[in-house]
């Protein structure tokens, strides 16, 4: 189950928890919340790893791009040695090289900034979801302890 189905069953179990009467608390089953909490904790724990290999991925694909650039590059000076004698069409060829080591190396530095924010979304995703999941778990403790204040006087 994902992160933020099993947060939205937290919630879930949150929500439909007995209300104490006249007060503001709820009470919840410790268990189910801890088991609960533990599965948020491996599911967050498969989401890093999905991140950071995403990560990895984005790393491989920069140094395939820049691979292909440098091939294409080599592969154009060589025909340009190879069938250019002229000075000024050189220089043109030259330029068209430059040019397309540019793109290449635009592309690959688009693909890298499409991927940090990927995974810089998801983190921040997560991150929300698990403190906004903290909060909820810290006010039903509260409430719980606050119960038991009330119950045990």
């Amino acid at each position: 189950m994902n992160t933020l189905k099993l947060i939205d069953s937290l919630e879930e179990m949150l929500e439909s928890s007995h209300k104490v009467p006249l007060t503001n608390s709820i009470m919840v089953k410790g268990d189910e919340v801890l088991e609960l909490i533990n599965e948020i904790r491996d599911s967050f724990h498969e989401e890093v790893k999905k991140a950071r290999q995403i990560v990895r991925e984005r790393e491989q694909m920069i140094e395939s791009a820049k691979r292909e650039a440098d091939m294409i590059i080599k592969g154009v000076e060589a025909n340009i040695e190879n069938m250019i004698s002229d000075m000024a069409v050189k220089r043109k060829a030259e330029q068209r090289a430059a040019e397309i080591e540019e793109d290449a190396l635009k592309k690959a530095g688009q693909l890298a900034t499409q991927s940090e924010n990927y995974s810089e979304e998801i983190l921040n995703t997560l991150d929300n979801y698990i403190n906004k999941c903290s909060v909820n778990i810290k006010e039903a403790k509260r409430q719980l302890t606050a119960v038991k204040t009330k119950k045990n006087q």
